[in-house]
């Protein structure tokens, strides 16, 4: 009988593990060129520059996309589930799409290249990567609920942080700013936002079904 585990399991041909290893470079990279952008402001502060890096959604997907992908690239099987990659992808789309109904994409490629990494070339790359390689069976209904987790955890984690600290990495959850009604219809509208495109993600990987 074949385990869940291995059903999840995404075969990927030699060259889908170059293909994630380009992506895990492309994000190892943006997350290095924010990293000495941050240092180099606050002064060569390695503790507070990873303290301040750690508390943006954008960072934390696109290091997990980083981690994830480098897994897949050194054929480790579990990273190449549908469960961890399903959940990055979710992540990292809805950081993009974020962004550019926010307005972010307006000038994009006049920004610096951490923007422009993080926020459309990485989201971008981790969908095509999901669309070319998870195939009908790879994915099930039951995973939605395991891709949307670390939207979900992010919020708990930012809003704990910004009790903590009395600083929110992003206006719109600023309880100070904005309160608690304000920032927590936010939360939800992106856990909402995580949901539909776990969803289309889901479908996709249904139609894929007819593809030969």
């Amino acid at each position: 009988m074949t385990s869940q585990s291995s059903v999840a399991r995404v075969p990927l041909p030699p060259f889908g593990r170059w293909i994630a290893a380009g992506i895990a470079a492309i994000a190892w990279l943006g997350e290095g060129l924010f990293f000495a952008e941050t240092l180099r402001d606050m002064g060569g502060d390695v503790a507070g520059a990873l303290w301040s890096q750690f508390g943006y959604l954008t960072d934390l997907s696109n290091l997990a996309v980083a981690i994830v992908f480098t897994g897949i690239a050194l054929g480790r099987p579990r990273f190449a589930d549908a469960g961890p990659l399903g959940a990055v992808t979710t992540t990292i789309v809805v950081v993009g799409v974020g962004y550019a109904a926010l307005g972010g994409w307006d000038g994009l490629l006049q920004k610096p290249a951490p923007d422009i990494i993080g926020h459309a070339v990485t989201p971008i790359l981790t969908a095509l990567f999901w669309v070319s390689f998870v195939r009908f069976g790879h994915s099930r209904p039951s995973h939605i609920g395991l891709w949307i987790t670390p939207m979900v955890l992010y919020f708990a984690y930012a809003f704990a942080r910004g009790a903590l600290t009395g600083e929110y990495a992003y206006p719109f959850i600023d309880v100070n700013a904005v309160g608690w009604s304000s920032a927590l219809l936010f939360a939800g509208a992106m856990v909402g936002a995580a949901a539909i495109v776990a969803a289309v993600m889901l479908g996709l990987n249904r139609m894929s079904a007819r593809s030969p």
